[in-house]
């Protein structure tokens, strides 16, 4: 294979939403990410911690809680189970309707045959854009531990905000540059490659049959010596070639940050 040469790339700015996995990003949201990822703030709790404050004051939320407080801020459910369930999927039907921020609390009381007490809590908080996030509540469940309020639920929310973004923007980034792969090397349909490592799997050949505005496309590989074909689907940061000689992509190379 041919020698290794890093392809000029840097990192571009989002300039428009970006979507993943069912949730969509702003262009601000992806760049309080992409910004933090560029300054080599690496690990993802202290992707949190750097991004909390930028995000917060992007996505305001309110704190308004719809229902009913029986109790330690807690709306009981009803015994009957289908009675619960139905209680539940019809807050949470609201709450997706509602502005960022509006939550939930259900309780149910329980006491073993031993008379051993505990709680089973159900927390939700609208997201604000048509979907809510269901807070881990089993830390709270225990009768002795503290109650949790919006604050929690906003913080876990908000978390998870800044782990979903950060997917969407490594993919985002991923994409950008596999367009930009795809353009210098002239990847077309038709294509030939040779020498092909993908995934640490070698070949000896490669037909490029479909190439996308996305960066993705499409091989057939084949192995010298063997009437076996192999096809792959993804993205052309992925593929080495001794026509394709860039780096293995890093997170180093995807958000290094422009000289």
């Amino acid at each position: 294979m041919a020698d290794i040469e890093f392809i000029p790339f840097t990192r571009r700015p989002a300039t428009e939403p970006f979507s993943h996995d069912g949730r969509t990003f702003s262009a601000a949201q992806l760049n309080i990410i992409g910004d933090a990822l560029a300054a080599g703030v690496f690990y993802q709790d202290a992707l949190r911690d750097h991004c909390r404050d930028a995000w917060i004051a992007d996505c305001p939320a309110v704190d308004h809680r719809i229902t009913r407080d029986d109790g330690d801020g807690i709306e009981l459910l009803p015994e009957n189970f289908q009675q619960g369930r139905a209680r539940l999927s019809e807050v949470e039907a609201e709450l997706k309707t509602l502005p960022r921020g509006s939550w939930a609390f259900f309780g149910r009381p329980y006491v073993s045959e031993d008379g051993r007490q505990w709680r089973g809590l159900e927390m939700s908080i609208s997201v604000g854009d048509g979907s809510i996030y269901r807070v881990q509540t089993s830390r709270f469940n225990a009768s002795t531990a503290p109650m949790p309020d919006f604050a929690v639920a906003h913080a876990d929310m908000v978390s998870m905000d800044i782990y979903l973004a950060r997917q969407a923007e490594e993919e985002r980034t991923k994409r950008d540059l596999s367009r930009h792969l795809i353009q210098q090397h002239g990847l077309r349909a038709g294509m030939q490659l040779r020498d092909v490592e993908l995934g640490g799997e070698r070949f000896s050949s490669a037909t490029v049959t479909e190439v996308r505005p996305t960066g993705y496309l499409k091989l057939v590989l084949t192995k010298r010596g063997s009437k076996r074909r192999w096809e792959y689907a993804g993205l052309a940061q992925s593929i080495r070639s001794r026509e394709l000689t860039h780096a293995p992509v890093t997170r180093d190379l995807l958000f290094a940050a422009a000289a």
